[in-house]
């Protein structure tokens, strides 16, 4: 994998981007994370980090102390930690229609706040710990991609391929419009608006293979220019 820190000189992202994150394991997942947020908190964006296991809090605070040294100038409230059980209420049972609803109240609050939008970071694994069931993973994230599509919020969604089954995982790569593998960041050209299908988990893991392999070969041609849209900010 790239330095996260080499992230900086990608293509910016802007506010109504859904972006899939695969990864492997907690302090790969914990560098990108703090590397994307760094950009939306330099570009006057609220960031908000959903937290999923308590036992790499320490680990996000010691990596987290080159980010706050570079942001001297964070505004109050700027940076917020959130835990998956304030973020997403019901566990298992959580209500994906409702969790975007809070999520359009959260991103409210942020511009009366006077940030520029909101960007969200969020430990997919929180979902595995509790039992959330695939066709409610799936539905959150279209609905999740509609409402980002129209919102000055910002939705970055971490897999860890360590801990995802391929039916999953495939799953997120089908209702994510951008994907970020390796470091490449680039559009994501399995990313299907609206799916109805729910992949045969017996087959996922060969599926999952060729995707992988698929994007890390066409990223250099699939390499991320992506302009600002109307009203859109970083």
């Amino acid at each position: 994998m790239k330095d996260p820190a080499t992230l900086s000189n990608a293509p910016p992202l802007w506010a109504g981007d859904h972006v899939c994150i695969l990864h492997q394991g907690i302090r790969e997942r914990i560098m990108l994370l703090l590397s994307l947020l760094r950009d939306g908190l330099a570009g006057g964006m609220k960031c908000v980090y959903v937290v999923d296991d308590y036992q790499t809090v320490f680990l996000i605070w010691e990596l987290c102390r080159g980010l706050l040294k570079e942001m001297e100038g964070l505004r109050p409230g700027q940076l917020v930690f959130a835990s998956w059980e304030d973020f997403f209420p019901g566990g298992a049972s959580f209500n994906p229609d409702e969790s975007v609803t809070m999520l359009a109240v959260r991103e409210s609050q942020a511009l009366k706040e006077g940030f520029a939008g909101l960007r969200v970071a969020v430990e997919m694994t929180w979902m595995i710990g509790a039992g959330v069931p695939l066709d409610r993973i799936v539905d959150y994230e279209k609905i999740l991609n509609a409402y980002c599509s129209q919102s000055r919020c910002m939705v970055l969604c971490a897999y860890d391929l360590l801990r995802f089954p391929p039916v999953t995982t495939v799953n997120a790569l089908t209702v994510h419009p951008l994907v970020l593998l390796d470091g490449a960041l680039c559009r994501n050209l399995y990313y299907i608006s609206n799916p109805d299908l729910r992949l045969d988990p017996l087959a996922s893991a060969a599926i999952l293979r060729h995707y992988l392999e698929q994007l890390r070969e066409c990223a250099p041609y699939l390499a991320l220019v992506h302009k600002k849209g109307p009203g859109g900010t970083g």
